[in-house]
This record gives C-alpha cells, structure tokens and sequence, in this order.
C-alpha cells in the first residue's frame, strides 16, 4: 500500500503541475490566452488516487496478506548434536506475482510519463522549470525501482 500511494502522491501531482506548465507556455508561443483552472488539476490528481486506492483495495480484498513461514535448515549444531532448523516469518500475498508487477507496471508508467514531461519542459522560462528537481527525482525512483525488479526476480 504505502509503496504504490507514496509514489502516487509524489509523482501525480507534479506530473500534473509540469503538464500545465507545458501547456502554459507552448500555448503562450502560439500568443493565445490560457485560462487553467486549479480545480481541474486538482480533480485530476484525485482521480487517478481514486483509480489507486481501489486498486490496492481489490488487491487487498482478492489476495489478502497472510503470514508466511521460511526454513532454512542451517550448518549449526545444536545442543543435541542436531542440525538448526532458522525460521523467519514475513506477512505477504499468495505467490501470485500479476499483483506485484501490474504495481511495478503502473510505477514504471509514472517514471516514463514523468520524463517525457521532464524533456518537453527543458525549455521552459527558468522561474518555472522545474525540469533539475524532476530529472533528479526520477533518477532517484528509477534506481530503486532497478533494485526493486533485481531483487523480486
């Protein structure tokens, strides 16, 4: 939950905010009047937050977490003379990935969405472009997005 809403919150609305901007000035080349309506973006924003929180929602409700045991049988003996059996337990969904990549997916659109209005931006009036902050954010996300995929697979 805290994964896929963290990302949301982050990314969605500066998605949406650089979006205007663009539309803003590239409008403003063409010497047309812009109105943008806050509302707007802000229905927007929650939108897609809406289409998020069902999602995880469903996710919750079809493939509820359970507690899970693993056994790793180790080399140390016991007092015994027996081998030690380690036993760690974690709380996740069944072993059915589709939930954990339709969530990766989702995560790597935001990423792509995010640098391609990061590209169109560049050249946006400097007391504007947020292009520095995005580029930056979306290199941080992308690595660990990286070391997320490494280490599920």
């Amino acid at each position: 939950w805290t994964k896929i809403l963290g990302y949301s919150m982050e990314l969605v609305p500066l998605i949406v905010k650089v979006n205007a901007i663009n539309y803003l000035f590239n409008q403003a080349m063409r010497n047309r009047r812009v109105t943008i309506d806050k509302k707007k973006l802000y229905r927007t924003v929650a939108a897609v937050m809406v289409c998020v929180v069902v999602y995880v929602i469903l996710w919750t409700a079809i493939d509820p977490p359970t507690k899970q045991a693993k056994t790793v049988l180790t080399n140390a003996v016991n007092d015994g003379g027996g081998s030690t059996v380690q036993m760690s337990y974690s709380c996740a969904s069944s072993d059915s990935p589709f939930w954990s990549i339709a969530a990766m997916v989702y995560l790597m659109v935001l990423l792509l969405t995010a640098t391609v209005m990061a590209t169109q931006s560049r050249n946006v009036d400097a007391s504007f472009n947020e292009t520095k902050y995005l580029a930056a954010m979306i290199y941080s996300h992308f690595l660990f997005m990286l070391l997320r995929v490494l280490l599920f697979f």
